[in-house]
């Protein structure tokens, strides 16, 4: 893994997180928006093993963390979608 460049890792070249990535405006999120970029987070954590033991055992719980996250949040939009449905509301 290199050093910090900007505000974030350079992981193989996978992602650099900057000041100036579109990731940083203030504007916000849909539900659709904010899963994207759990995905984002958990491909640039990859799937390959790390050298260390509690390196390892990081990584894996970060992505169980993500996956566990995206599907929440896609679950609670369905749901919700369902709701406004049945209660005639447009969806908030």
């Amino acid at each position: 893994m290199q050093a910090f460049a900007g505000c974030g890792i350079d992981v193989a070249n996978r992602a650099v997180l900057s000041k100036d990535s579109s990731m940083a405006d203030d504007k916000p999120l849909s539900d659709n928006d904010a899963d994207d970029r759990l995905k984002a987070a958990l491909a640039v954590l990859g799937t390959a093993p790390d050298r260390t033991v509690a390196a390892n055992t990081a990584l894996q719980t970060a992505r169980r963390a993500l996956s566990m996250l995206s599907w929440s949040l896609l679950t609670s939009s369905v749901r919700r979608e369902a709701c406004n449905e049945g209660a005639g509301r447009p969806d908030a």
